[in-house]
């Protein structure tokens, strides 16, 4: 990958992103970029396009590294790692380092912090920077070579990398884990009981989160445990010694714009109640200054101030912007540069620095540093708002954004709902305020200035735009207590969105977890209310046999019905990304196939005949307007016989559309069939093979759980079969013919059908040729190419 990205003319002084999920793919393209003399950029794979957008433009990237699945289409030149042609390319240069000289103070990596005016700001990471903190932190943290080491936080912030170059420059192992995986405490357990992990750096809040694990002491390391980016609460480190008294828990403390971690300690034994910050890290220099930039004696309070090799070389072409927060170090060699951090601390006799706040507005905010000022900047920008302020409430891990509105005449209170939604597209999760106040104007001190220190504490009340609606139910009860306890909040109502009140990822899990009857995360997500949870929930479960879930929110009229069957091995949650892009005059209804959910195992799958029938008439008792039928890869036979069954009772069906599919059966005759009931082609195909195959597409998780994955590659086994099946029966029936359930040779559709295909799907090759055999079931066949998609564009271009 270097010799192809030196091939381009990239090398130093270019960037190149990184936009790939978590995988062997991601370290290939950082270590490649690396080696090519370029920096590289981490893109997190989960923020909206919008801000993908930006930041690669912000940062001048010359290219971008990625994979096929998350669809990437930015205007700077993508190069898919799982690109058959891309992968061609590289196969054709030598595979020995092209030895690039790098200048002196040459660049590593940038990486986006929050910025006070509303555009993030790109921190300039030098190599020199980065040798310096591994070999202060190996010395402090006392890193042995060949350690196994697990990445559970997002690449895209720097935390992260005592991980990364922890393992890969010791010798040692690295566990990249998805954000699924790393956000579910069981999942998360499950993998570490079966992967040694010896050492893991990670935000408080997650840790606190993942020691909610039914097998808590899985999820604390073997050797070592670091803690950064929030408040060490001394709790946590107590149960962590508790679950594995061996573990050594550190603190550490640094800004992006010094190099990952500047300050660090081994915690004491017992914890104190105020854990500090520790000592310098390695050549690490740090000075407590007064604001005349003179120091100030031991235990009295001043502003941090880092130098050292440390200290980046500024904000990526922000020059303002750095010639405020980095400055000449006065107190070192000649040409030293120091980093005002904007944290209040005081430095003890013994040369331990406590923390003690932020001189500034900034917070952190489940490790991310945000500025309030960009909030406010993406809040100013919406058509309703005149006037806008964003202040953090809470301290610790329970740190949560509010947002005050003043709006323009002709907008009430219910304009709140559109907001939240337009700034959940445009930011990620942890820069949309949990809750919104409405006010008649911003409070003001004397000068005109805004008086942040008068905004009013939200309400429960401020964060939904509905009545409060009291639950009538002990289980309505209880799920509210729930709530309003993970949320912090006084009250929850019976409609009241859990999402909306500030719940994420982490705190559904917590709610899961407290909830007396046995609730899966997914349940909270796709019923975030307290009546539709408890509704669910007093469902009984050998009573409840439907299979279609409706994903688009009910009650609304809806013209057109979307009725979808997942693709091999897959569930109805696979559709939410889809529901989630349709117009209000759409509805989608997601088949949850029998025997492909992770929470049943023990589940058997049921044949695509008689689960087709069953969707069929489900269709016909419960879902209004007319029908479109949408298969995905294996779940294509499937939509066709729901189309046929449904065409044959009377209901209109406006279209099928099959994704990244064509109508594959065996070679015919009796010889062939009677070969194949004895021994099924897949009996042939190893379940690593499976694996692979689907690794290539993007449909598999290399860290998920054993258990996960073979239950995945058995109901996908039991798919392909089933498909392969059908379509066999399908074209080797006489013309006319329905008997026995047998589709007929000649058109069996009235309704048209949509081919759709990802440019870039290994699994649809040759698709305008193969495309022509669904005219074998519908004589009206269009074809659609998704531009520079994969086989999986459902989960990343839905919309």
């Amino acid at each position: 990958l270097a010799h192809e990205l030196r091939a381009r003319g990239i090398g130093p002084g270019d960037v190149v992103a990184v936009f790939c999920e978590p995988s062997v793919d991601w370290a290939v393209a950082m270590l490649g970029t690396l080696v090519a003399g370029a920096a590289y950029l981490p893109v997190d794979a989960r923020y909206p396009a919008s801000r993908v957008a930006a930041m690669i433009a912000d940062a001048g990237a010359s290219a971008v590294l990625t994979q096929s699945s998350l669809g990437y289409t930015g205007e700077v030149p993508g190069l898919a790692l799982d690109d058959p042609a891309f992968r061609g390319a590289l196969a054709g240069h030598p595979d020995t380092d092209p030895d690039v000289a790098l200048p002196p103070g040459a660049l590593a990596y940038l990486l986006f912090t929050s910025g006070s005016t509303g555009r993030p700001k790109a921190v300039a990471v030098t190599h020199d920077g980065v040798v310096a903190y591994l070999d202060g932190v190996s010395e402090r943290a006392d890193l042995q070579p060949g350690w196994s080491y697990a990445q559970v936080s997002t690449l895209a912030a720097d935390l992260g990398n005592t991980n990364v170059f922890g393992a890969l420059t010791g010798g040692g192992r690295l566990h990249l884990l998805s954000y699924e995986q790393a956000t579910d405490p069981d999942v998360l357990s499950a993998y570490f009981a079966a992967h040694r992990i010896d050492a893991m750096k990670l935000v408080p809040s997650h840790f606190a989160v993942l020691l909610g694990a039914t097998e808590a002491a899985a999820v604390v390391p073997h050797r070592l445990l670091v803690l950064a980016g929030e408040t060490c609460r001394p709790e946590l480190v107590a149960r962590a010694r508790e679950l594995r008294p061996d573990v050594l828990v550190h603190n550490h403390y640094g800004p992006t714009e010094t190099t990952v971690s500047v300050l660090g300690t081994e915690v004491a034994q017992p914890a104190p109640a105020s854990i500090p910050l520790g000592r310098p890290i390695g050549a690490s220099v740090c000075h407590v200054l007064d604001a005349g930039l003179q120091p100030v004696p031991d235990g009295l309070p001043g502003e941090l101030y880092v130098g050292g090799p440390g200290v980046a070389r500024g904000y990526h072409a922000r020059p303002g912007l750095t010639a405020d927060r980095f400055g000449p170090d006065p107190f070192g060699a000649p040409g030293g540069r120091l980093y005002r951090t904007g944290d209040r601390v005081r430095r003890r006799a013994d040369g331990v620095i406590e923390f003690l706040g932020r001189v500034d507005a900034q917070v952190k905010i489940r490790g991310y540093r945000v500025e309030p000022g960009e909030v406010e900047a993406a809040l100013g920008a919406q058509p309703e708002i005149a006037h806008t302020a964003v202040r953090a409430w809470g301290q610790g891990s329970d740190v949560r954004l509010a947002g005050y509105l003043v709006l323009h005449d002709g907008y009430d209170d219910t304009a709140v709902v559109a907001i939240r939604e337009r700034l959940r597209a445009a930011l990620p999760d942890h820069l949309v305020p949990s809750s919104f106040t409405v006010l008649e104007e911003l409070p003001r001190n004397a000068n005109g200035k805004l008086d942040r220190a008068a905004l009013p504490e939200p309400s429960a009340a401020a964060a939904v735009a509905s009545e409060y609606a009291a639950p009538s139910t002990e289980l309505q009860a209880e799920i509210a207590a729930v709530f309003a306890e993970v949320l912090g909040v006084e009250r929850v109502g019976l409609d009241d969105n859990f999402f909306d009140l500030g719940g994420e990822s982490f705190s559904a899990v917590r709610v899961a977890r407290r909830i007396s009857r046995p609730v899966r995360v997914i349940e909270v997500f796709t019923r975030p209310t307290v009546r539709g949870l408890a509704e669910h929930l007093d469902t009984p479960a050998d009573t409840d046999e439907r299979l279609l879930h409706r994903l688009t929110p009910p009650g609304r009229h809806a013209e057109i019905a979307l009725v979808c069957v997942p693709y091999g091995g897959g569930s109805a949650i696979t559709y939410q990304p889809l529901a989630d892009a349709l117009d209000a005059d759409s509805a989608l209804w997601a088949l949850q196939l029998p025997g492909h959910d992770p929470s049943r195992p023990d589940e058997a799958p049921v044949g695509l005949r008689d689960v087709a029938r069953r969707c069929a008439a489900e269709v016909q008792e419960r879902v209004a307007g007319d029908i479109v039928v949408y298969g995905h890869c294996l779940g294509g036979a499937m939509a066709v016989e729901i189309a046929r069954l449904l065409e044959e009772s009377g209901r209109t069906v406006r279209g099928v559309v099959l994704a990244g599919t064509f109508p594959s059966a065996r070679l015919p005759g009796r010889v062939f069939g009677t070969i194949n009931r004895l021994f099924p082609a897949d009996r042939w195909t190893s379940t690593r093979a499976y694996r692979e195959f689907l690794r290539s597409l993007g449909g598999v998780d290399d860290d998920a759980p054993q258990a996960e994955q073979e239950q995945l590659i058995a109901a996908l086994r039991h798919d392909l079969r089933e498909a392969e099946e059908y379509y066999t029966e399908a074209f080797a029936a006489p013309d006319g013919d329905r008997a026995g359930d047998t589709p007929a040779t000649g058109p069996t559709l009235s309704a048209p059908i949509l081919c759709v295909v990802g440019e870039r799907d290994r699994a649809t090759e040759l698709y305008e040729e193969r495309a022509a055999e669904w005219a074998h079931f519908s004589p009206h066949v269009d074809l659609a190419v998704m531009p520079r998609a994969g086989h999986y564009f459902l989960k990343h271009q839905a919309a």
